[in-house]
């Protein structure tokens, strides 16, 4: 019988320290034990409920904090919130840097470069020259 949890706080404590040779062994009951992708989509969805931006860092940190030895790629983390992400349940923040230009908003340079038919670096320079109307948000 699994146990339902009620907030993230509950996940995170019930499952801090915990590895599947825990379970394997009989020292947890079956059912406990949540998996990396499980635990960072969980995550997104508690950070997203509160308004608040989902990065990497945030996410490493909450899996070091679970002190399982996972390694903390960006590949790992992008691939368990890749359908959140394209289900638009989640806004994952990137890198990139988010522009405006001329009253329109982009999540990076390349983006609206793209978007205006220009090329990143004529979009970064005219940035650079501060040119009316073209700035950085971030």
């Amino acid at each position: 019988m699994k146990k339902t949890l009620r907030s993230w706080d509950d996940l995170y404590s019930s499952q801090k320290g915990l590895t599947w040779k825990d379970c394997r062994s009989g020292k947890v009951a079956e059912g406990i034990f949540q998996s990396r992708v499980k635990l960072v989509r969980e995550y997104a969805k508690h950070l997203a409920a509160q308004d608040q931006e989902i990065s990497h860092a945030k996410v490493r940190d909450m899996l070091e904090g679970l002190g399982r030895g996972y390694t903390l790629n960006r590949w790992q983390i992008t691939f368990a919130l890749k359908n959140l992400r394209k289900d638009k349940r989640i806004k994952f923040r990137t890198t990139g840097t988010t522009v405006q230009i001329d009253g329109r908003t982009y999540p990076s340079i390349r983006q609206a470069a793209k978007s205006l038919g220009l090329g990143v670096e004529t979009v970064r320079r005219r940035i650079i020259a501060k040119t009316p109307d073209w700035a950085v948000l971030d």
